[in-house]
């Protein structure tokens, strides 16, 4: 048996299913309970961005626009 599901959260949309064989189907508080804890999964990776490594990025990127802006105007452009 197959349970889709999908929830809209403060992240986006999550979407999943749930597999079970016919004859081992658990109760509905179970699978209330499964389904609550795939999405607080989700949204614990989806909420754990790696902040130093962003920084860390963004200061390289405005570097390298600063040396491009460099570079043209020392072609005078």
């Amino acid at each position: 048996m197959q349970i889709v599901f999908e929830v809209e959260t403060a992240h986006g949309k999550f979407s999943d299913a749930l597999y079970f064989e016919d004859d081992a189907v658990p109760d509905d508080a179970t699978i209330e309970a499964m389904k609550q804890q795939r999405i607080d999964n989700w949204i614990a990776a989806v909420t754990a961005l790696p902040t130093e490594d962003i920084q860390a990025a963004k200061e390289a990127i405005e570097a390298a626009i600063k040396a491009v802006e460099a570079a043209l105007a020392a072609e005078g452009n």
